[in-house]
């Protein structure tokens, strides 16, 4: 049996807060194993401007919430309520005591512009910057500039800069196995929130053998950009990169951007104008998109921000690309009296989440158990409540208002498996969501399988949707790229399937997807997995996987991956996706 029950009208909710508050809102700290939640929020201080901090809530999340604490916690804490907050993961210890950080832009830029090449930035995760292959013909490194995103409590999120004679020294050693290995142990120490720090029970998300998403973008920048083109890297934290739900992410992501231009603008030796390209090769499902009525939150806020370093000289272009996401089921057009499957699998470690964006009041949902179990949400303002099954709690319910009429809803799921005692688990099978009346809802997937499972006998899964007449392949075995062959009572679409980042029209912001070709044959097409945006609006740019790339590195046929560097060493590895398209592109642009 399915019921519902409320918590709270909360005033103030983190952003992220479903999934990533699932454990805490659902299932007491298990008893001698105290959980203590990190929490990213906007600082205030006196001179009236303000800086991203960490900090550890001082009471359990689950009560702030139930009491409607927790913007006055954000205020004890020096922080600014009316901002977005976002959970930022758990430790078993309390620090406290983040230090103000004004963020007034550097000075205009004087002069006539830097008509030369652009400076070319990267962030990413696992950046391998010492490889052999990122020198030039003299051997100089042709990174010029290297840091961590900090991602600790009790501190202001800022970069971990090397120094020019750190950078100079990795760049030496890495040359040898022993030199790789030392790399990485003192980026462990300098950079403690990076993917080079161990993660959790202390495996590696990036052993040194495997293949890293950040060395192998470096290595597609560099290989489209002029010779003399200098390149400025920065490690994502890796508590972002497991976040697949781009949940943290969306938190991170605006401080992580300005903190990489102005250690771009610190390393130039003069006052000039100048243009800038960075790669953001992540990406994330959900919206709104454009043409919803109301703009994505994070990209506003992004387009602000590039826009006002434009206004003092540094000019930035944004490369993302469009996502993998195609064939994956994650988007569908629920209409009035519809149901849609969502499908749990069995052995899943990672909570389900599904996000409903739509015009009007709080939607009038029905959802359905895999056993037939049946509860209606029907609640008339912005609020937040817990699935019960059996009298379990196994998942939560958050309504918001986003503006201009919009809402989102989010529906979470506990794992279907899991090995926390305090919580229980959700039925694996088809679960079904229908919108009993109403106007039509657009609902994703927030994807979770993160891929670097701590633990590999407690894995991640996707869940997905299903609709039963959606066509997957044509006669020919082929996946369809759109929605064209689909039968009118389909409701689970490719269209909508791009990256949030990559589905809004915004000057400074270039979307990037992958296409193949079969040479000699100049004709090219869209890769089977590069995503579709919400308003058929197609990307920017298109970028064939194989350009540029040496016979034997190449890229052979639609299923093709190109071999592209992964690590310190000159191993190659077979890969594919838009942010390989995507890399390819921002080198072309500087």
């Amino acid at each position: 049996m399915l019921t519902f029950e409320d918590i709270s009208n909360p005033s103030h909710v983190p952003a992220n807060l479903l999934p990533a508050g699932v454990p805490e809102l659902l299932a007491p700290p298990a008893a001698g194993q105290p959980v203590v939640t990190r929490l990213l929020y906007q600082q205030v201080n006196a001179a009236g401007t303000g800086a991203y901090a960490v900090d550890h809530l001082a009471e359990p999340l689950a009560t702030l919430m139930a009491e409607d604490r927790l913007a006055q916690a954000i205020v004890d804490m020096g922080g600014d309520p009316s901002e977005p907050s976002f959970l930022a993961g758990r430790d078993t210890a309390a620090a406290t005591g983040s230090s103000a950080l004004a963020q007034a832009l550097p000075p205009s830029r004087t002069g006539q512009a830097d008509q030369g090449v652009a400076e070319m930035a990267v962030l990413d995760a696992g950046i391998a910057f010492w490889n052999p292959a990122f020198t030039d013909p003299n051997g100089q490194s042709r990174f010029a500039t290297f840091s961590g995103l900090r991602l600790q409590a009790g501190q202001v999120v800022g970069p971990q800069v090397l120094t020019a004679q750190q950078l100079s020294d990795m760049v030496a050693r890495g040359h040898s196995i022993p030199g790789d290995r030392e790399n990485r142990r003192q980026l462990a120490i300098l950079m403690p929130s990076s993917v080079y720090a161990p993660g959790p029970k202390g495996r590696d998300l990036f052993p040194p053998d495997e293949m890293a998403h950040g060395t192998a973008m470096s290595e597609m920048i560099l290989s489209t950009a002029p010779a003399d083109a200098r390149l400025h890297g920065m490690e994502l934290p890796q508590d972002v990169v497991r976040d697949l739900t781009g949940g943290l992410m969306t938190g991170v992501l605006v401080p992580a951007v300005r903190a990489l231009i102005d250690q771009v603008i610190a390393a130039r030796s003069d006052t000039k104008p100048f243009r800038m390209v960075m790669l953001v090769a992540f990406g994330f499902l959900g919206g709104p998109q454009e043409g919803m009525g109301v703009p994505a939150p994070l990209v506003s806020a992004l387009s602000a921000l590039l826009a006002s370093y434009r206004n003092i000289g540094v000019d930035v272009e944004m490369v993302v690309p469009m996502g993998n996401h195609l064939q994956d089921q994650a988007h569908a057009r629920l209409t009035a009296g519809r149901s849609v499957g969502w499908r749990i699998q069995p052995d899943d470690h990672s909570a389900n989440t599904l996000e409903l964006i739509y015009q009007g009041r709080p939607a009038r949902l029905r959802l359905t158990a895999p056993d037939g179990s049946k509860l209606k949400l029907r609640r008339k303002r912005a609020a937040l409540g817990r699935i019960l099954y059996q009298g379990r709690a196994i998942g939560a319910v958050w309504d918001e208002p986003l503006g201009r009429g919009m809402w989102r809803t989010r529906i979470s799921l506990t794992p279907s498996a899991t090995r926390n005692t305090g919580l229980s688990h959700a039925p694996f099978g088809r679960w079904q969501v229908k919108l009993r009346k109403g106007r039509a809802v657009q609902t994703w997937v927030l994807r979770d399988e993160v891929g670097f499972d701590p633990d590999p006998s407690a894995p991640s899964r996707r869940s997905w949707l299903e609709d039963g007449v959606r066509p997957l392949r044509d006669p020919l075995g082929y996946p369809f790229l759109d929605d064209s062959a689909a039968p009118a009572g389909a409701l689970v679409l490719r269209d909508g399937s791009a990256s949030l980042l990559a589905t809004h029209q915004q000057a400074q912001i270039t979307s990037v997807g992958a296409q193949w070709s079969a040479k000699p044959d100049p004709t090219t097409a869209q890769s089977w997995y590069s995503g579709n945006a919400l308003n058929g609006m197609p990307p920017d740019q298109w970028a064939d996987l194989s350009y540029g790339a040496q016979s034997e590195y190449r890229s052979i046929g639609p299923f093709g991956r190109r071999a592209v560097l992964g690590n310190g060493s000159p191993r190659r590895y077979r890969a594919a996706g838009t942010s390989l398209a995507a890399a390819l592109v921002a080198g072309q642009r500087a």
